[in-house]
């Protein structure tokens, strides 16, 4: 048991509401699993994904494009080990905008029901 200072209110632990069983069936009844790999590019080790089948990166017959995904990696992966990190709040607006666009291609492709609480 943990020990608390005089005075001092003991820790709170976190508790997880439980989902919204309609909520939750609405999501898996759309849920798609997709095959997929890693490979190694530019000599870093499983930085892109894959169509798992047919190893590319834009699959036709499996109707699957991981560029904006790969693109993405390749952005966040591509600063040298020892760089600094910019401030939280410094915005960069080609990261922001590659970010935003990733996310919005996914909510199209992938709409997912969303219930008012």
């Amino acid at each position: 048991m943990q020990q608390v200072a005089s005075g001092q209110a003991p820790p709170q632990q976190a508790i997880r509401p439980a989902p919204d069983p309609v909520l939750q069936a609405a999501i898996e009844a759309d849920f798609k699993p997709v095959s997929f790999e890693f490979a190694d590019h530019d000599g870093r080790k499983n930085s892109q994904a894959l169509c798992q089948e047919h190893k590319l990166h834009v699959c036709q017959k499996c109707a699957i494009d991981w560029q904006p995904l790969n693109a993405l990696a390749a952005m966040f992966s591509g600063a040298p080990p020892d760089a600094i990190l910019p401030p939280p709040n410094v915005v960069q607006p080609a990261r922001t905008q590659a970010v935003n666009k990733t996310k919005e291609e996914g909510n199209v492709s992938d709409p997912v029901l969303f219930l008012p609480p």
